[in-house]
């Protein structure tokens, strides 16, 4: 049987690599969340991630002789990539964490990753065509994730509402990063997306009035430290440019390891134990991710149309 291509290994490990850099800032980021608020702290990761992305992508051209500038005929369609991904990426971030006030730990978790359904989805309804298949691998990814998320509460609240909404438009994030990555320079766009959703960050700060404090940015700050350099601007960086050698419904199913990563780093960090039917839901998920990869070969990759 035909292997998949070095790019696309190339990219999965990559996104695989993402995940665990996702799914390790998760403890760090609960405990900065005990003393800054949900925008003060997406504020601080995105304006450091900014910066850090920033200054890479001016070293790393100023290294090559190249300019720092977009290339020509580029300028509109980097800015527009920019400000779509940047829009797409604060308003979920902030969706996200708004709604992790009013609702657990776990269900914020399940619901988050819920885009390896919706983007599928989306994707058909704008005239793709994928192997039946790939539902089983979506099917037992989201049973995993089910199994070592979510215990006990079935009740629907606010913040599952306001989390399914975050996990809307990250899947069109997904979508819209899948577009412009084939256009734009990976760094630059993560820079630019990076920078509007500090903007946007900043602004909800003004807007609902969160009064950040020093002390709190000061006990907070090696959380945002770590959120900034490692969760923004490496992580998501690493996304961007992975997305260029992988199908994006692939792409969804590997990044929402992020809860697999998590729960094994708070059994290293915090001592916590899984669970039987916890290590079953991970089982599940590194199911799906192997039978995705064979699904996804030169032979059998999804049929796509348009």
């Amino acid at each position: 049987m035909a292997k998949n291509t070095k790019q696309e290994r190339q990219g999965a490990a990559l996104l695989f690599l993402t995940a665990f850099i996702w799914g390790s800032t998760f403890v760090l980021q609960q405990t900065g969340m005990e003393h800054v608020g949900p925008l003060t702290f997406n504020s601080g990761r995105t304006i450091l991630a900014a910066l850090f992305v920033g200054i890479l992508w001016i070293v790393l051209q100023k290294a090559s002789g190249k300019s720092i500038l977009p290339a020509k005929g580029r300028g509109t369609t980097t800015l527009v990539g920019g400000l779509v991904c940047g829009v797409c990426l604060g308003l979920g971030m902030g969706l996200q964490q708004v709604g992790l006030k009013f609702t657990t730990v776990g269900k914020t978790s399940f619901i988050s990753a819920l885009y390896i359904v919706i983007v599928p989805l989306l994707r058909m309804a704008a005239g793709k065509k994928y192997r039946k298949g790939i539902w089983l691998c979506v099917l037992l990814a989201l049973v995993g994730l089910f199994l070592l998320t979510v215990s006990g509460d079935s009740i629907i609240r606010l913040g599952d509402v306001i989390v399914f909404i975050s996990a809307v438009v990250f899947s069109f994030h997904i979508l819209v990063i899948n577009h412009f990555t084939k256009q734009v320079p990976g760094i630059l766009l993560s820079f630019l997306q990076m920078a509007v959703a500090a903007m946007m960050s900043l602004i909800g700060i003004l807007a609902f009035r969160e009064a950040p404090t020093l002390s709190g940015i000061t006990h907070a700050g090696g959380a945002i430290l770590y959120a900034g350099i490692l969760s923004g601007g490496v992580a998501f960086t690493l996304q961007i440019i992975a997305q260029k050698k992988v199908d994006p419904v692939v792409a969804s199913l590997i990044m929402c390891f992020e809860a697999v990563f998590g729960a094994l780093g708070g059994m290293v960090v915090l001592h916590e134990r899984l669970s039987v039917r916890e290590w079953i839901g991970c089982a599940l998920m590194f199911a799906s991710i192997l039978l995705v990869q064979w699904m996804t070969d030169d032979r059998t990759r999804p049929v796509v149309s348009g």
